[in-house]
Order: C-alpha cells, then structure tokens, then sequence
C-alpha cells in the first residue's frame, strides 16, 4: 500500500498537535507558582477557587496537572502504586527552612490512581 504525501502531511500534523489546555476561571497559574511552599498565603486565597472547579481538574493526568499547578511542594506514594501531589496553602516552617523540615499546614492534596490520573482533590492538614 503507497501512503501519499497528503496522509503522511496529515499524521505528521495530529502528532503535533498540543494538548487542550485547562481554563479555571479566576484562577492566575502564574501566581500560584510563583507562592512557593505558601509562603505569602496566596494560594490559600485560590484554593477555593481550585476546589469549585475541581471537575476540570479531575479530568487530568499527573503532567497536565504539574503544567497547570507547577511542581508540588511534596508527593507521597501510597498504596496499589497511587501517589498524591501537594501544595502547600499557608506559611508554613518550610518558609525560612530546608525543605526537609517537618511542615505543620494545610495543603491542597491531588490523588492519582495507578495510571497517573487525578481522582480527588481535597484540603487537609499536611
């Protein structure tokens, strides 16, 4: 079978072809990147605004999550090869520590199951 010019032109430009990226509303990823660790409470301030549309949150894989959140302050395995990804909220001891500092504050926990996808989204203490 001869593949013409066309379908090749036509797989090459669905493989390059980015990912739809996530809208929340009323929500600036540039500044909830930039409050490392929460120390400035900013993103306690926006969490809410995170967990009203955690619908669209859930949908995503653990990169497309990392490309919206940035890099969590923590991950934490947990059991059957599920993970959590979390962002801490408030000020907190790793404000003006190491980051091996033991953290007393609440933090924006993501669940992923095995396959990398987020399956709930909660606020608790860390």
């Amino acid at each position: 079978m001869k593949i013409t010019p066309f379908i090749l032109l036509l797989i090459t430009a669905m493989g390059c072809q980015q990912a739809s990226k996530v809208e929340v509303n009323g929500f600036d990823a540039y500044t909830w990147k930039r409050d490392k660790f929460g120390c400035s409470s900013i993103r306690l301030q926006m969490a809410d605004t995170l967990l009203a549309q955690r619908d669209k949150l859930i949908t995503l894989n653990e990169n497309e999550l990392i490309g919206v959140l940035g890099k969590p302050d923590a991950r934490d395995l947990y059991v059957r090869n599920q993970k959590f990804l979390i962002y801490l909220l408030e000020p907190n001891q790793r404000c003006n520590a190491p980051e091996d500092v033991p953290v007393q504050a609440r933090a924006l926990h993501i669940r992923l199951n095995a396959l990398g996808n987020a399956n709930e989204m909660y606020i608790s203490p860390f």
